[in-house]
């Protein structure tokens, strides 16, 4: 509302065949608001939202919030039988859409929010508690279902300033969302502009990561591009580092390691500051660590760095005790970020959330599960996982959640691990991976999806009773050898340009995602035969998933 009134015809939103004023955004915001006020929507409930990037997505956000309900995001692209799962965990009542979808909620559509908002174009603007649920992100859960992380008002604000708000006004200004706003780096681009009086800049709903290189340095420069490594690798493929530098004031990088190569070109180019490694849980509310890369090669392993402003992190051991600088213990963090705790998982949440023994009080500390240890000058190293969560594209995954699935799939057992990049699942039973897959595909987002099924007679055991990791099979061995050889100059281009990608051996009729291939790899795929001289998407790929397939229908570009 301040930023209304400060400014109501800046530009707020831009998007693909438009932009919107602040007024403009304040008044959608309103209808919609207006709209859920008449269907029952009240102060605390939560209100999923399941629309496209475009300006209705961000007047949505802002309509449930102008009611003191918080918003549930839900990615358009996760199985509808997760998204309803994560509406009845949360207890949902309402959901914005723009499709008809059977969520086992009901769901309105912005247009039918307008027809109900009447005569009351206004909507309801009270000043909202600070204490209140803002929106609740879903992570990975270790037993089988995605847990939904309560994040107040209060909690958004601590991060948003000085931290978001500060980065959006660097550069030229403004920030572009090209991800889902399910996932929690997200609320560093959403809001951090729209707080500063800057532009958000909205990615086509059916951009392409392929295409993401061009469509930055079309709609930038930009104050700060917040995304993961894996997008980092992107834009160093399709840009370069020296391209990138025009795209953005600042390189706003987290979700999981980042690779020193990549971090040492892009920091030269970028100069002091211009490359920042980000840390943090979704529990402590998007980011709790930062560290700004000089530029040149990186001593080591990137770390991350110090508190922000406001939080706290410790190094503790078993018995909750810091422990001295270069020594290894278990990463908790506080401050105002700390989320209100898991949706309708008390027990969880009792577990994870602890009082702080070092702060004031009511304090709480989350434990991160990750190990770290604190570097000689003060700065905070990440040195892995304590368990079995891992990171995959900056996705948070939990393998016991994938395992639970292939159960219920009919696997007798399993077990899932992270090998070259790519997760893998050795499966017990006569399940064929084909129906495997496809059950995955039904119940777990793609990232979760793993990428090889190996069958086994038996999971092996170590004489301590826990999984042998390393006398698993080898997947590639595994899965056989390639199917007949390409015929053809097309077929062996494809086949050459998979092989480099997948790191296995090609034939004609090998399916790209049974031999490994995954999105992020398919876009590396794209990429080549672009610049081979061919017109194909990544969608081509997932339409025509051989070689076979595929080379017949390539369209000289």
């Amino acid at each position: 509302a301040r930023q209304v009134a400060a400014t109501p015809a800046a530009t707020a939103v831009t998007f693909a065949g438009g932009a919107l004023s602040y007024a403009d955004l304040d008044r959608r915001a309103a209808r919609i608001a207006g709209g859920l006020t008449a269907r029952g929507v009240a102060a605390g409930d939560l209100v999923g939202v399941l629309l496209d990037r475009g300006p209705d997505l961000v007047a949505a956000l802002l309509g449930v919030w102008r009611v003191g309900a918080a918003f549930v995001p839900l990615d358009p692209a996760h199985p509808a039988g997760r998204l309803a799962d994560m509406l009845s965990d949360v207890r949902a009542g309402l959901v914005i859409a723009d499709r008809a979808v059977d969520l086992g909620v009901p769901v309105a559509t912005v247009a039918e929010l307008d027809r109900a908002a009447g005569t009351d174009p206004t909507g309801p603007a009270g000043k909202v508690d600070p204490d209140l649920p803002a929106y609740v992100i879903f992570t990975s859960g270790s037993t089988g279902r995605p847990k939904g992380v309560l994040t107040s008002h209060r909690n958004l604000w601590a991060y948003l300033h000085p931290w978001a708000t500060d980065l959006a006004t660097r550069g030229a200004g403004g920030a572009p969302l090209f991800s889902s706003p399910a996932v929690d780096f997200s609320m560093t681009v959403l809001w951090g502009p729209l707080c500063t009086g800057r532009v958000l800049a909205l990615a086509p709903a059916d951009l392409e990561l392929a295409d993401l290189g061009g469509w930055l340095a079309a709609a930038g420069p930009f104050g700060v591009v917040s995304l993961t490594p894996a997008h980092l690798q992107l834009l160093d493929e399709q840009l370069g580092a020296a391209a990138g530098a025009a795209v953005a004031g600042v390189y706003l990088v987290g979700g999981e390691a980042l690779p020193t190569e990549l971090a040492a070109r892009w920091s030269t180019a970028l100069g002091a500051g211009g490359l920042i490694n980000e840390y943090g849980p979704t529990e402590i509310t998007v980011a709790n660590c930062a560290f700004a890369l000089p530029p040149g090669d990186p001593d080591g392993r990137i770390p991350i760095g110090r508190p922000l402003p406001g939080t706290t992190a410790y190094v503790l051991d078993s018995r909750l005790q810091p422990v001295p600088a270069g020594v290894p213990g278990e990463i908790w963090v506080g401050g105002p970020g700390v989320a209100l705790g898991y949706a309708g998982r008390p027990g969880l949440t009792a577990d994870r959330f602890r009082p702080d023994p070092f702060g004031p009080p009511g304090a709480r500390l989350y434990r991160t599960g990750d190990l770290g240890r604190w570097l000689p000058d003060g700065v905070l190293d990440c040195l892995g996982r304590a368990d079995d969560q891992v990171k995959i594209r900056g996705h948070r995954i939990e393998l016991g959640e994938i395992r639970a699935v292939l159960v219920a799939a009919g696997a007798r057992d399993a077990a899932v691990l992270v090998r070259a990049g790519r997760l893998v699942a050795w499966v017990v039973g006569d399940v064929a991976p084909d129906e495997l897959r496809e059950q995955c595909r039904r119940r777990l987002p793609a990232p979760m999806i793993p990428a090889a099924f190996v069958p086994v007679d038996a999971l092996p055991i170590t004489p301590n009773g826990k999984l042998d990791r390393l006398a698993l099979p080898d997947p590639d061995s595994a899965a056989g050898a390639a199917s007949a050889p390409p015929v053809g100059a097309a077929e062996r281009l494809v086949a050459g340009v998979w092989t480099r990608r997948l790191g296995v051996e090609i034939g004609r009729d090998d399916d790209f995602f049974d031999r490994g291939g995954d999105s992020l790899r398919a876009v590396g795929v794209i990429g080549e035969l672009r610049a081979a001289g061919y017109a194909v998407s990544v969608r081509d790929l997932f339409a025509r998933r051989t070689v076979r397939a595929l080379a017949a229908g390539l369209d000289p570009g």
